[in-house]
Parts: structure tokens; sequence; C-alpha cells
């Protein structure tokens, strides 16, 4: 009797976790996700735990002044409710050493929408973090520093993994001067 209902708590809290989080914050379709063994399914929202408490209790500061402006064009994205790839139109932006930012893919027909994160740490790029896989939540793609970027580097065909899983993207990196003190 103790055991079974040991297993019913089990269950009625793998219910009320996996409710917690809708697959599609974890970039996931409803569909995918109801094919994953309960395991799985554990071990994907116990994943999406540890990278969420790591990013709350981390503090990320500037160490020094250096600027990349990134611009990201071409190719796709998964946009929730994560069942097909959009072409999205093209963004720009300047990111600090150190930091992480966020910006917003929208489709080109401007109706569905999904955020990418991107980082600039340790003189490296990284775009597209996983949500739930803690060997990916920096970023499923990792672009080293290249002296390259002074002048202006373009990637070309670049897939990702992670959350929005890009494909076949153009990135241009571009070094900036030292922002200037105020």
């Amino acid at each position: 009797m103790a055991k079974s209902k040991l297993t019913l708590f089990f269950c009625l809290l793998f219910l009320l976790v996996s409710c917690a989080v809708p697959p599609q914050k974890l970039g996931i379709s409803q569909q995918q996700w109801d094919q994953y063994p309960p395991t799985k399914q554990q071990n994907i929202l116990d994943g999406y735990k540890q990278i969420l408490t790591a990013k709350d209790n981390g503090t990320i500061t500037p160490i020094d002044d250096s600027w990349l402006q990134l611009s990201i064009s071409g190719g796709s994205a998964m946009m929730p409710p994560f069942t097909k790839r959009y072409t999205y139109m093209p963004v720009t932006f300047s990111i600090q050493e150190e930091t992480c930012k966020q910006v917003l893919l929208h489709s080109d027909s401007s109706i569905h929408a999904i955020k990418l994160t991107t980082c600039y740490k340790n003189k490296a790029l990284w775009l597209d973090p996983s949500r739930y896989e803690i060997a990916n939540q920096d970023g499923t793609v990792r672009l080293p520093y290249s002296p390259l970027w002074e002048n202006g580097f373009t990637y070309n065909n670049v897939t990702s993994s992670g959350y929005a899983r890009l494909h076949n993207i153009t990135i241009i990196v571009k070094q900036k001067p030292k922002w200037p003190k105020s």
C-alpha cells in the first residue's frame, strides 16, 4: 500500500512539474513532447531547472569595453509552437563582452517570433543556448574570437540546435571601438 501511495505521489508531482513548464518554453512542440517517455521528459525538466537556477544565481558584469556588432540574416528559425521553420527579418545589434542579450526574430509575416539569446563571453560569441541541455547552456554555436572581427567577418550557413534552432543563417561580426565613457 505504501509503495502505491509513493508511486501515486511521484506521478502527481511529475504531472504538476510538467504542467508548470509548457514544452514550448523549452523549444519543443507539444506533439514532440508527448512522444517522449516520462523519464526523458523528467530529464529535460531537470536540466531546465538546473540552467534556470544557475542563471538566477549568476551575475554577469562586463570586464572591459569590448563590443561586437552582429547582423543576423538569411536562413530560418523554429518559432512557437515549434512545428515549422520560418524565415525572419534581419536583425543588427551590439553586445558587450561578458554579457548576454536577447533579440527578437520576427517571421517575415510578423505573425511568429522567437527570442534568440546571444552571449559574448571569454572572447567567444555564443548563440542559441539550449534551455534544458546543461552542456549547451551557453550556446549551441561557439564562434571563438578572431582578429578578422576588427574589419568585419561573415559566417555563412550557420546552424544551431538550441531554442531557436537556426538553420543556414548568415552572421556578420564586427568588433566595435571601445564604448565611450560618459
